[in-house]
């Protein structure tokens, strides 16, 4: 596996727009990303203060990236892992988990003490941060409200 870890800069969000549509578009995510929207999600995420977001290469191509952004709590900063993504053939070949263990090792250079990130119950994605030795928070749950008309 040869690969290059980079941070993420303005003049990648495109590529990481186009991987984001495929890789959340089908199983077992399915959702409905437009160019437009995912763009704006990722363009969103860049611009939060403490923005962190690396992409990973092989032979030139983007395989994957992630990205979140540090927030100060009242003992430390945290880190909210928002997205993060791997190309769907690349999979299982253990680029996500060099892409996590790469930003867990420049957030802790940078002070940060601990990660907090959502995905979806009992799929392929919570066994990845299990084996990765993430842990299901006992101490919170999410929770969410539907407002109007919108789509849920």
């Amino acid at each position: 596996m040869t690969q290059e870890i980079r941070a993420i800069t303005e003049d990648v969000l495109n590529a990481c727009t186009d991987l984001y549509i495929e890789v959340f578009n089908q199983e077992p995510w399915n959702d409905s990303w437009t160019e437009d929207t995912a763009l704006k999600r990722l363009r969103h995420i860049s611009l939060t203060p403490g923005f962190v977001g690396f992409s990973l290469y092989e032979k030139g191509e983007l395989a994957g990236f992630v990205a979140g952004y540090r927030e100060q709590w009242f003992d430390s900063e945290h880190f909210d892992l928002v997205e993060f993504c791997i190309r769907t053939g690349r999979q299982g070949n253990g680029y996500g988990s060099a892409l996590l263990h790469h930003l867990e090792q420049h957030l802790s250079h940078i002070g940060v003490s601990r990660i907090y990130l959502l995905t979806m119950r009992a799929g392929q994605a919570e066994a990845f941060y299990k084996k990765n030795n993430y842990d299901v928070n006992g101490h919170m749950v999410m929770m969410g409200k539907k407002l109007g008309a919108g789509k849920s």
